[in-house]
This record gives C-alpha cells, sequence and structure tokens, in this order.
C-alpha cells in the first residue's frame, strides 16, 4: 500500500507493507524528502530555538494478518531537534509502541481480524502532536477442503452410509453437518459419515457444510433412491380351475424399472398353456382332469427373474340339471294341450325326460321335454305326475298338478222387451266363444245385457272362454214417443249408389235434398265451412237397427276425413218447442181460469229481471194477466224460472205495435192481437201449444238416421261412404259451395230526440245466432255500433237543424230518414270498412253488389214538423231500416240487403209440402232441432198468391197452415226457438247465389279479399279499384254551349290536374276543340271517350281523332304525349281486420260555400281500417287529417270537386281505436273546412260471429 499525504511544506511518505510470506516479518521504509533536495536519504530532525509542537513524519494504515508479527515505525521531530517519545492511546492488548524509537510491534492473536484505530502522541517535553494510525488485521485461516462424493444408488428401504472427507490447512479440528437432511439421513458431526435408509425413490441431493470454526466448506452428495431391480411375482399361492370350463389367468408381475418381461413355465398339465410375452395362463380342463398340479412360473427382465410356485386346483363342475317348477294346469276335458317342460344344465349336457304317474293320455318327449295332454271328454278330477331330467350323472324332478274340467257348456237367454237375441240357447265347447245378435226395429233400444262376462258389440253379444253354464239377460226398452205424423214421407229413388239403398238429405239453414227428384224444385246447394246434419232413410223394411251405420268422408284428392256412426232414427231431432210426453201428462190447464179471472199485472212496473212480475205472481191465488199496448208496453217480460209458483198460470194478451219477447222455457215473440197461456210446473213455465197443440204428434219423418257432419268436411269434392253390415253406398254428388260471410253493422239513432234503444238485436246475443240459422251463409258476422243522440242535424246541402227537421217524418219518409240515417250513417259505415273515404253527400250505393255482402241495420227516431217518428220499413243496398229488430221485419228488410225482391218465385214464396217443390224445414245447428215450415196451431187455412184466375193456393197440412217467405208477409217465431222467418229454398237459392258473387275479407290473401271462383270451386284473390285522384268530368253538352272548347278547358286546369272529356249520348256534340298543351301546365292529363250512337270529333295535336275510347295524354309543356299508364285508382288492402273502429263521418264542401261538419265519432265493436293517402294529396288536394295521441297525422285523400253539383260530398272513414284518434280536421286547397275532437268508445261493445269461426283466410 502506497499512502500519501502532503503536510505543511513538507511530503512525508509512510511505506507500510506486510505480506503473509512465510515467516518473514513486516517491513516499513519511511521516507521523508526535502523540498529543495530531491536525495531520498533521511535527514535528522531540525530543532528551532522557539520550542513548537513535534510534527510527524508518518502518517497512515499499519496492514497486518493474525498469528504473524507486525512493525512499523512512526517518526516525528521539531525544529529545535528536540527529543521526542512516543505513547499509544486506544491501544490494542497485543500491539506496543517503543516509547524513544517510536517503533510499533505486536502479533495478533488468531481472532484479532478486523479494522483498528489507534492514536500516537508524539512529545518534545513541551508540547505534543497526536496522528491517528489504522491497523488492518486480516484473517489467516484456511477454509476446509472437501473431496467431491460420488452420486450413490441405494435401494428404497435399504440402509446406506456414506463417509465424507475433508481436510483443514490450518490443523483445525472440523464439524460435519447437513443443511437439508430428509427424515430418514443424518450424518456425524463429528467425522462427517451420512447414513439412513430412504424411503422415498428418485434422487435425493443432500448439501454437506465442512466448518473448522471460522471458515466454511459446502460440497453435496446425490443419493439415488430406486426400488430393486429384480422382478416381482405378485400371483397367489394356488389357483383354482373347473372342468370344461375355459380357464385364463394372467401371471401378475411387474419390472421395478419398467423393463420387458418374459415368462416360461414348468410342471404344467398338458392342456394348460402360456404365452411367454403377455404372461397369459389358459386352457380348458377336459371333463376328466379335475385334481391338482404343482407349477413353477418364471419371470426375468433378461438380468434378473423372480420364480414362483403355485399349486393349481381343477375342480369337478359339472352340476345336476335344473328344472323350472310347473304350474298346476286346469284344463277343459275333451281339449288337447301342450306343455313344455323348462329344465337347464350348467354344462351343456343332453337331458333325459320322464314321467312317473301318468295317466294314458298323458305323455311326454323323452328329448324335447314336451308334455301332450289330451284327455277324453269323460276325464274329470285332479292328477300329479312326477317330471325329471337327467344328464345320466345327476338329475332333478318337479311335480305337475293337472285339474281337468268339464268339457262343455249351456248357454240360456232370457229376453224382457221387445227386442230379439238369436239364438236363444246354445251348447258350447269349454273354452271356446259363442256370439249372440241383438236384433231391434224402430220402437226399442237394448237398455242392458249381462251375463256369461260377454261384451256387446255393434249387434253382437260374444261371449269367450266358456267355462261354466250360464244365462244371458236381455232388457230392451222402449225409445220412447215417436210421433206418428211423418211430414216427409217421399218415397224417391235412392241417392247412393251401391248396395246399400237409401234417400239422403242434408240441413244447414234447413233441409236440403242430396238429389233433385221434383221437377222445376229450387234448392240452395251446400254451403261451405257448415256445420251439416245427414239424414239417412233406407230403403230396406227390414233395416236391422241393432247394427251400426257409418259414414265416412273423403275430400276431393281422396283424403280421408273421418268415420262417423249415425244415430238411430228414434234419435232424430225434435221440433222445436216440443216437450218431452212425460212432462206433458203433468201440465193440466183449468179451463175456469181466463185473463179476465186474474189480477192484472201494472206493465210500466215490469222489468227484465223478472223479480216483480215473480213478486206479483206469488201474491196471486192462481196467477196474472198482463195486458200490452202501446203506451203500456214492454220488450221484455221475463217469466223466472222458480219451483215455488208451481201451478201459477200467467195470461198474456198484446194490442201493441211492437213485439215483445217473453222469456219462459224458450223466449216467445207474442205479437199484436195474440194471447198466450203460460203455466209453471215444477219451476218452468209452459206455453198451453207446448202441451195441448197438434204438433206433438209431428215428426219431420221416420227411419231418418242421422249424423253431424263438422264445418271443417264442408269443402267441394266432398263424398261420402255409408257402410251397414256387409252393404256399402257412395254419394259422391255434394255440390258444395263457397264459405260466405254477411257482415252485419247495428246502431241505433235518435235525431234531434232521445233514441228508443230498441235495438235488441244488437243487445241479445241469441238473436244473432237464431237469425243466423234462417240464413244461408257460414258465418254471420256483427259489429255493435254505440248508439248516438244528435243535438242538430247538418244536412248534406248545409241546413242545420237544431230543433225539428222543416219537413214531416213518417216510417218510411223524412229527410233524416233518408239523407242521415241510410245515406250518411248507413253507406258512410258500410263505406268506411271497404276503404271509400267519401261519396256524393245523399248517395246511397253500398257497394254490396259486387263487394262484400255488408249491411248497417239502424233503428231510428227523428224530430219533424210532424212530431217524433219511428223510421223503418227499408232495406237493400247496404242499408237496414227498422223499428223492431225481432221478428219478420229484420228477416224481410235483411233479406232485401240480401238481394231479394218482394215475393220471390211468386207462390214459391210459400212454404210447402215435402212431396211439392220449395218444400224444407229448418234446422238449428246449436240446438238440433227442426223448425218447421208450417204454423204451430190448426187453422186449416190455405196460403194463396195471387187473385182471381192467377190465384195460386198451397193447402195446410194436416191443417197446419203454410208459412210464407220473409218476403212475402212471413213472421217470425212461428215457433219458439227462432224468432225470425224462414225464407222458402227458392228465396234461400237466391240468396246463396248472391252471396257467392261478394268477396269476403281475407287477411292472408295478398288482396286482403277473397271471392268464390264457381267455375274451379275456390276461393281465389279479389281486389277492386278506389279513385284517389281528382279527374274532372265536362261533358259534350257542357262544351256544346262554350264558344271556345280550348279555352275553356285550358282555364279548368287552373285548379285542377285531371280532365276527362266525354261525348255521350246524354252529353254530346259533334266536335271538340282540346287546348294545346302548351296552353296547359306541364304534367297535365287529358283524358278523351266517345260513348254516344253519333260520332264525335276530338281535336288534338293538330289532329282529329273520331270516336276515341278512353284514351290518355299528358302535357309536356310542348305535346300532348299519350300515357295510358295514368289511373285515377288504386286498390288497397285492410291494414286492420276485424277490429274495434272509431268511424269519421260528415259532410264538405269543396268549394267552400256551404258549412262543412263533421259529426260526433261512431264507435264500433268491429271493422276494417287502411293506410292513409300522404302519398296522393297535393296543396290544393281535399282531406281528412286525423291526429294520433302518439303526434302523428294521418291524412285522407277526399275528392276536391262535388261529386253532386247541388250538395256537399260526405266523408266516411275507419281509425283503428289502437291508433288512440283524438282529433279530425277537414282541409280543402289548404284551408281548414272543420274540426272536431275524437271522443273515447263506452265500454262493453261487443262483436259476434255465428257459424265457423272467422280465421286468418276468412277474416
Amino acid at each position: 500500500m502506497i499512502l500519501k499525504k502532503t503536510l505543511l511544506s513538507s511530503l512525508i511518505l509512510l511505506t507500510l507493507s506486510g505480506c503473509h510470506d512465510g515467516d518473514s516479518d513486516n517491513e516499513f521504509t519511511s521516507q521523508i524528502p526535502d523540498p529543495e533536495t530531491p536525495s531520498t536519504k533521511p535527514k535528522d530532525p531540525i530543532i528551532d530555538l522557539k520550542p513548537e509542537k513535534p510534527i510527524f513524519n508518518t502518517s497512515g494504515i499499519i496492514n497486518g494478518m493474525t498469528g504473524q508479527p507486525i512493525n512499523g515505525q512512526i517518526t516525528a521531530s521539531d525544529k529545535q531537534g528536540t527529543v521526542i517519545t512516543y505513547t499509544l492511546s486506544n491501544n490494542l492488548n497485543w500491539l506496543t509502541i517503543n516509547a524513544q524509537t517510536g517503533k510499533l510491534s505486536g502479533v495478533p492473536s488468531r481472532n484479532d481480524n478486523g479494522r483498528y484505530s489507534v492514536t500516537v502522541t508524539a512529545s518534545n517535553g513541551n508540547v505534543s502532536s497526536h496522528v491517528q494510525i489504522n491497523v488492518i488485521i486480516s484473517d489467516s485461516n484456511h477454509v476446509p477442503i472437501i473431496k467431491s462424493p460420488v452420486t450413490q444408488t441405494i435401494i428404497v428401504n435399504t440402509p446406506f452410509s456414506v463417509g465424507i472427507v475433508a481436510k483443514d490447512n490450518d490443523g483445525d479440528r472440523l464439524t460435519y453437518r447437513l443443511t437439508n437432511a430428509p427424515s430418514w439421513a443424518k450424518i456425524d458431526a463429528n467425522n462427517g459419515l451420512i447414513s439412513g435408509q430412504p424411503t422415498v425413490l428418485g434422487k435425493h441431493p443432500l448439501n454437506i457444510q465442512v466448518s473448522d470454526g471460522k471458515a466454511k466448506a459446502f460440497a453435496s452428495v446425490i443419493i439415488d433412491v430406486v426400488v430393486n431391480p429384480t422382478p416381482m411375482i405378485l400371483m397367489p399361492s394356488s389357483m383354482t380351475a373347473q372342468t370344461r370350463h375355459l380357464f385364463s389367468k394372467k401371471i401378475a408381475a411387474k419390472d421395478p424399472n419398467g423393463k420387458q418381461l418374459r415368462y416360461s413355465m414348468s410342471g404344467q398339465p398338458s392342456w394348460l398353456h402360456l404365452n411367454p410375452n403377455t404372461g397369459v395362463i389358459s386352457g380348458t380342463p377336459g371333463r376328466d382332469d379335475d385334481g391338482e398340479s404343482i407349477i413353477t412360473v418364471t419371470v426375468s427382465n433378461g438380468e434378473q427373474q423372480a420364480i414362483s410356485v403355485i399349486k393349481f386346483v381343477i375342480e369337478d363342475a359339472n352340476k345336476a340339471p335344473v328344472l323350472t317348477p310347473i304350474a298346476d294346469q286346469t284344463m277343459t276335458a275333451g281339449k288337447a294341450i301342450d306343455l313344455q317342460v323348462i329344465a337347464t344344465d350348467e354344462d351343456q349336457d343332453p337331458l333325459i325326460y320322464t314321467v312317473v304317474n301318468a295317466p294314458t293320455w298323458l305323455n311326454i318327449n323323452s328329448k324335447t321335454g314336451v308334455i301332450t295332454v289330451a284327455p277324453e271328454l269323460d276325464v274329470t278330477g285332479d292328477f300329479i305326475i312326477t317330471v325329471t331330467a337327467t344328464d345320466s350323472k345327476l338329475s332333478s324332478s318337479t311335480t305337475l298338478n293337472l285339474h281337468i274340467k268339464q268339457g262343455q257348456f249351456d248357454i240360456t237367454t232370457v229376453v224382457l222387451g221387445g227386442g230379439k237375441i238369436t239364438p236363444t240357447q246354445m251348447t258350447v265347447v269349454a273354452g271356446d266363444s259363442a256370439t249372440f245378435t241383438i236384433s231391434l226395429d224402430g220402437k226399442n233400444k237394448v237398455k242392458s245385457i249381462t251375463g256369461c262376462n260377454g261384451v256387446l258389440t255393434d249387434n253382437k253379444y260374444v261371449i269367450t272362454d266358456v267355462q261354466a253354464n250360464c244365462q244371458i239377460n236381455a232388457d230392451f226398452d222402449d225409445v220412447g214417443y215417436i210421433p206418428p205424423e211423418a211430414f216427409n214421407t217421399n218415397n224417391f229413388p235412392s241417392d247412393l249408389s251401391g248396395s246399400l239403398e237409401a234417400s239422403l238429405l242434408f240441413a244447414q239453414n234447413h233441409v236440403i235434398p242430396a238429389k233433385s227428384h221434383i221437377d222445376g224444385d229450387v234448392h240452395q246447394h251446400l254451403i261451405g265451412e257448415r256445420k251439416t246434419l245427414v239424414m239417412l232413410k233406407p230403403k230396406d223394411p227390414n233395416f236391422d237397427e241393432a247394427i251400426p251405420l257409418t259414414m265416412t268422408g273423403y275430400d276431393i284428392d281422396g283424403n280421408k276425413l273421418g268415420t262417423l256412426t249415425l244415430e238411430r232414427p228414434y234419435k232424430l231431432p225434435p221440433i222445436s218447442g216440443v216437450i218431452d210426453p212425460k212432462i206433458r201428462a203433468q201440465v193440466k190447464f183449468d179451463p175456469t181460469i181466463t185473463f179476465d179471472s186474474l189480477p192484472q199485472v201494472n206493465t210500466n212496473q215490469l222489468r227484465s229481471n223478472g223479480d216483480y212480475l215473480a213478486e206479483q205472481i206469488a201474491k196471486s191465488t192462481q196467477g196474472v194477466s198482463i195486458k200490452l199496448s202501446d203506451g203500456y208496453w214492454t220488450g221484455t217480460i221475463t217469466l223466472k224460472s222458480d219451483k215455488a209458483l208451481n201451478g201459477k198460470v200467467v195470461i198474456i194478451s198484446s194490442s201493441a205495435g211492437y213485439n215483445s219477447t217473453v222469456n219462459a222455457r224458450s223466449a216467445v215473440t207474442i205479437s199484436n192481437g195474440q194471447t198466450l197461456y203460460f203455466i209453471n210446473v215444477n219451476g218452468v213455465w209452459y206455453t198451453k201449444s207446448d202441451v195441448e197443440g197438434s204438433i206433438n204428434k209431428v215428426a219431420y219423418g221416420h227411419g231418418y238416421w242421422t249424423t253431424t257432419m263438422p264445418a271443417e268436411w264442408l269443402y267441394y269434392g266432398l263424398r261420402l261412404t255409408f257402410n251397414h253390415d256387409n252393404n256399402e253406398g257412395q254419394f259422391s254428388d255434394t255440390n258444395v259451395g263457397a264459405p260466405t260471410v254477411i257482415y252485419m253493422n247495428t246502431i241505433d239513432i235518435g235525431m234531434l230526440t232521445q233514441r228508443h234503444d230498441s235495438f235488441e238485436f244488437a243487445k241479445d246475443s241469441e238473436l244473432p245466432r237464431e237469425f243466423y240459422q234462417t240464413l244461408p251463409t257460414s258465418r254471420l258476422v256483427v259489429s255493435r255500433y254505440q248508439g248516438m243522440n244528435f243535438d242538430e242535424i247538418m244536412m248534406p246541402n248545409g241546413d242545420l237543424y237544431t230543433d225539428h227537421a222543416p219537413d214531416d217524418g213518417g216510417w218510411q219518409a223524412g229527410s233524416m230518414r233518408s239523407n242521415i240515417a241510410k245515406s250518411l250513417i248507413s253507406i258512410g259505415i258500410d263505406s268506411a270498412n271497404y276503404g271509400f273515404n267519401s261519396s256524393a253527400g245523399p248517395e246511397q250505393n253500398g257497394h254490396d253488389s259486387y263487394l262484400a255482402r255488408m249491411m248497417t241495420a239502424h233503428t231510428s227516431i227523428g224530430k219533424y214538423n210532424n212530431g217524433d217518428i219511428d223510421h223503418g220499413g227499408s232495406g237493400g243496398g247496404g242499408i237496414v231500416t227498422l223499428t223492431g229488430t225481432v221478428g219478420n221485419e229484420m228477416s224481410h228488410e235483411a233479406g232485401h240487403a240480401l238481394g231479394l225482391g218482394h215475393s220471390e218465385g211468386g207462390v214459391l214464396s210459400i212454404q210447402h209440402p215435402a212431396d211439392q217443390v220449395d218444400s224444407t224445414w229448418g234446422w238449428d245447428s246449436k240446438k238440433n232441432l227442426f223448425v218447421p215450415n208450417f204454423e204451430q196451431g190448426q187453422s186449416n187455412q190455405p196460403v194463396c198468391f195471387g187473385s182471381d184466375e192467377n190465384k195460386q193456393c198451397i193447402e195446410p197440412w194436416h191443417k197446419h197452415r203454410f208459412g210464407q217467405d220473409a218476403m212475402y208477409g212471413g213472421w217470425g217465431s212461428m215457433y219458439p226457438d227462432n224468432r225470425y222467418t224462414m225464407y222458402t229454398p227458392y228465396s234461400s237459392a237466391k240468396i246463396q247465389r248472391n252471396l257467392e258473387a261478394n268477396m269476403v275479407f281475407s287477411e292472408s290473401s295478398p288482396t286482403g279479399a277473397l271471392k268464390w271462383n264457381s267455375t274451379t270451386h275456390k276461393m281465389e284473390p279479389f281486389s277492386y279499384k278506389i279513385t284517389i285522384v281528382d279527374m274532372l268530368t265536362i261533358g259534350g253538352s257542357t262544351l256544346e254551349a262554350e264558344s271556345d272548347d280550348a279555352a275553356f278547358i285550358a282555364k279548368k286546369f287552373a285548379t285542377i290536374n285531371a280532365i276527362y272529356v266525354v261525348s255521350g249520348n246524354q252529353n254530346w256534340t259533334r266536335d271538340i276543340i282540346l287546348p294545346a298543351a302548351e296552353n296547359v301546365p306541364v304534367g297535365s292529363i287529358l283524358r278523351i271517350n266517345h260513348d254516344a250512337l253519333w260520332a264525335s270529333n276530338f281535336h288534338i295535336n293538330g289532329k282529329t281523332i273520331t270516336n276515341p275510347h278512353n284514351l290518355t295524354y299528358r302535357s309536356n309543356g310542348t305535346t300532348w304525349v299519350e300515357d295510358n299508364s295514368f289511373s285515377t285508382e288504386i286498390s288497397k288492402k285492410a291494414t286492420h281486420f276485424g277490429v274495434p273502429v272509431s268511424t269519421l263521418l260528415g259532410y264538405y264542401d269543396p268549394e267552400q260555400k256551404l258549412q262543412s261538419y263533421i259529426y260526433p265519432t261512431f264507435h264500433g265493436s268491429r271493422g276494417y281500417t287502411y293506410a292513409d293517402d300522404k302519398e296522393y294529396i297535393t296543396p290544393r288536394s281535399c282531406h281528412l287529417d286525423v291526429d294520433l295521441a302518439n303526434g302523428e297525422t294521418l291524412k285522407y285523400w277526399l275528392p276536391a270537386t262535388r261529386l253532386n253539383s247541388s250538395v256537399m260530398n260526405k266523408f266516411h272513414i275507419n281509425i283503428a281505436e289502437s291508433d288512440n284518434p283524438i282529433n279530425a280536421t277537414v282541409i280543402c286547397d289548404g284551408t281548414t273546412l272543420a274540426t272536431k275532437a275524437v271522443s273515447k268508445p263506452e265500454v262493453g261493445l261487443i262483436q259476434t260471429v255465428d257459424g265457423a269461426p272467422l280465421t286468418k283466410k276468412i277474416s
């Protein structure tokens, strides 16, 4: 080490060096150069005369090593050369300094290594100086040396020891330690011997530490713990096999180190083999190979091997046969049975079967074990037989217990009632079956049949497995009362082809013959999708009613629709109002009780719930009377079902102008001039005619079997097959027509006076159902409109009525009747459902002749100059105007709306007997009952048509006067289950023809509608046109009066975009000069047409066209260009089908001369709505704007010209209630003409559908 230090002006260099060089000492050399002399020779101290502190000439660090002597020199001097003495402070116990020479010396001990600081003081006797010396002692000890140990391979769980060799050059005693010793290893701290017994496979490094007390050395030894390399055999010391059973077992052996093993064996029997590669021992001992063998098995891995000696035991596996116990057997003498004995032998040895104690008629096949038992008829009793099976060495036995029963039995019959069972007695071999046949006539039925555990199927009583003498008890019951008088006794030729001959009738709204057998007869054909009664009358007089008669339907493609079983003739539907004969026997009328003998009830106190009337009846002794008259009238009288009123009588007499409905056992209508007598029997009210009427003796016919075909079968191409016993008849001429719909809207109206609220048809859902039963349609759809009272009436001519109409009203007269109830409301509602937005104010076009068969029926009352007047008596063109909605007025006026005129068919307006043309009965499909075509009572009066020599009369049937068509003075309620008039077959056929020419709404159709194609017999998409563009019509006669045709027409183009110029018979002119294209706005449309007997010349584009036919031109500003693509019409499909609607009705004047008017909102329970016309509306258009609650505005186009020059146009538009309309505004040419808030509907408006349900196809 070299240390340099500058002290004052002298450079003192102290060089201290200590090298551990064997036994040599440290040498310290101090050189103090003179500033003036570069010599390195030491100089004596300089002594000044003036005492000063000594100055050290040395300073620095002393290095040494433990156990080695250390020498160092400290020198100091002063200028005077005074003798310097030295001392140490902070002294180390082993370090000393010579006080005179300043020499440091000492030997640090073994543990004195480190860094120390000592202070040397130099003194000249007067003053002292100090210097600090750093003493650094290094350790001279050597680290122990370990000889690297080699990896030790040790077998797991085997003790081992390994010596660790180490030395210390210093001769220090060494100690040993393992720093990561596992639980199974340790080391001797004194001699370094590692020992233990490893338990875990794998390589385990053991870290070794060797210490001499001061220094440590480290090494590691790998202990590789392995398994024993010798293969191991894990087989048990003995094994067992069975004779004749395959033995296979793999020698269980393994090599600890996974080496491939090979196997060998010695001492084995000849049948036992060993696979040397897999170690599988296998073989099958023979039958006699039982016993013991000792075999030696050797397993080798190629280096080591293992040997195992195994005792091999071969057991005798032969088993005795096992016999399945035989169940006790019972059989009948005279029969033969085979019993299979079931035995098993595990050894598959062939078995031999024997029997012991067997009778001669019992044998066993020794090879198959089949026992044949065939006792003679005279054998009876119990037998016990032992059955044995043996394999020639061992055997097993079981017991057969056999009981022999009697061999034949007698079956007898006992019959009660009018039926027959054949044969009456039968002897049957035991176990056999017996079949008895039931025979019935039309007057009896099976009440019960029991005995012998038989089952009645059709007309066969079948007894299976006869095992005893027994008796059949057949109890036949009378079918009940069969009316003796049959209306239809026709015996026409069979309507069926095949071996089953029969007459076939159908009934829908009324009875329809399958084939026409009377010349000139007119009948409707079957209605599509309508429930249908099938009536089949077999020709065979001995037709067995005990055998079921079935009908199977097939569609046009031959697909089977189903099979129905027909009801026997005694279940023919009854006549409306006829009650059970047993009940009739209980009802007795007292002839002394008359109308005048009973206390009269105040009619004005009556309520429809019947409570007040029930109280009055209960208070009376015998009953009460009710007088109906104008001013003392009620529409509904209810006789409550109450057993407490048993025996009481109610007599009702009417002289009122309105009909009333009496709700008793059934609804009965009482009309002017009628008196009805009711009696209560055990809570049920019956009329006198219910009990005493001759109608109780009448049936439609005798011998008719019936069933009801579902509506789903009724499509064109229907084919029917009838089967009875072995006979079959087919009917393929089922002419099924269209699935038609009649749409009806109903509304009750009060105009400047309070409405009656008398539209019973809308309030009682049973009434539309009854009306439907009279109509030749698939469906009757009725929408109810909320009743309306109007405090003011706006007329189409602009007159506003606020008190009364200025004219006189009448039942069939009155300005409001025609213009408001019929034209605005009925036609308006109809038109809105088709999407027609507008029509001429007084116009009454219901569109029903070519669109849907829709009608809006209304009851209305108006206040006129001559007072409050009820309106009625009108129908047709989509309008039905009524006073009463129950009875013939509805049937008649709706008949007009269905296309009927008065007295259709002349005398065919009268119902006829069954053997003449135009004969039928009504049928109620819900109640399954008939409504006759004649009066219930017996007046013995004919019905005539015409007068004088042209008079034709239909004589009564059994004194019953025939009814008349609704269009010829008919009347409803001839029978209690229907209050509407039955149409004659002639009228009904015409209605059907009209309906099949009408469309039906169809949500699934691409056009929104379907119409019947009578050629393809299918419903096909149908569309119609709606005007959506304004076009002015100018007739030839108008131009005839003008001096300048072209200027006149050109001027019109200033206010309208399209003009239609026509020369017709009523407005003809010879020459028409058309304006030049440059004189009209670009895009203007001009259509020219000639439709007259005389020629007309149209001059256009400098040319003359004679008698043009609907040619259309568009102006391009220079010339007229032919453009036949232009149309003023579009087709629309409804957006909503059959939803609640707000119908907006009113008047507007495109000329803005008359006051436009929006009526209060009409609310209907169902209707059809259409998209608005925004895309067709121009700034000069007229339109109805409907604001919705969601902020949207719907815009519906309206004609911009008057459709009738003297009055306003009317508008009629449906808005779905679900769209929440809130306001309506009429606008023309940007000017608001009228506005009105849209009201909300009342709750409770319903719609009804009678007949087949509506679908997406028919909506």
